[in-house]
């Protein structure tokens, strides 16, 4: 018995759609007579008039809107002419800049490397005088004990 009553309330439910169905179809058949009829009753020639001079308006706006649009992006390409002038100018100088202070440092360095190479040579040949001289001294030394003794 559930079955049945079931099966009775989806079919009441089918109707029903239909129903609802139906009208919707109606309705758009009422809307599109009365659309057709609205068309039939406008004036052509009024119209194709305002479509004429909407054709032209629009033309000139889109005109209007081409000049300054080109006018804006002249100017932004100045100015992007400009700013990258400035970074290739900087670029520059940053590059001089650091070649000279590498120029500087490898000037310093190697006069301070040569520096230390003559004070190096220097320290070398006076102990070397020194040895000599000490040398002498022992070898005068010796003669004058030597000639002492005799």
């Amino acid at each position: 018995m559930a079955e049945v009553d079931l099966l009775i309330k989806l079919f009441d439910t089918l109707k029903d759609s239909i129903k609802d169905i139906q009208n919707i179809c109606q309705a758009l058949l009422t809307n599109q007579t009365s659309i057709g009829n609205y068309m039939k009753n406008l004036p052509m020639e009024e119209v194709k008039g305002l479509l004429k001079d909407h054709s032209k308006e629009s033309t000139t706006e889109i005109g209007t809107c081409k000049e300054t649009v080109e006018i804006k992006s002249n100017n932004l390409l100045q100015k992007i002419n400009s700013m990258d002038n400035k970074i290739n100018k900087m670029i520059i100088v940053i590059t001089v800049a650091f070649t000279l202070l590498t120029v500087a440092y490898f000037v310093v360095r190697s006069t301070t490397d040569v520096d230390k190479i003559k004070k190096e040579i220097a320290t070398d040949i006076e102990n070397e005088q020194k040895k000599e001289h000490q040398e002498i001294i022992d070898a005068v030394t010796e003669a004058m004990k030597k000639y002492h003794k005799k």
